[in-house]
């Protein structure tokens, strides 16, 4: 939902991946587009769950730990100074 609480198209993206991922729990790529999706969202945390998934179930899947490492230089960049004041 975007911040007037309407349905983004975005949201109903997600929400049919997330339906295809309960018939589909093992489909690596579904879970890097929804990652995609969390991404362009800012939800960092959702979409670093998403793409370590789709590594989990294969390991070859490169966009999936290209994503990763983008993600963690995020939180690298982002949150450096909450841990270091």
């Amino acid at each position: 939902m975007d911040y007037t609480g309407s349905t983004t198209n975005i949201d109903i993206q997600i929400e049919v991946l997330s339906e295809a991922l309960e018939q589909n729990p093992k489909d690596d790529t579904l879970y890097v587009e929804r990652g995609k999706l969390y991404h362009q969202r800012g939800q960092f945390d959702r979409a670093q769950n998403d793409f370590q998934r789709a590594a989990a179930l294969n390991p070859n899947n490169r966009e999936a730990e290209s994503f990763i490492e983008l993600i963690q230089e995020i939180f690298n960049y982002r949150y450096k100074d909450i841990y270091n004041p």
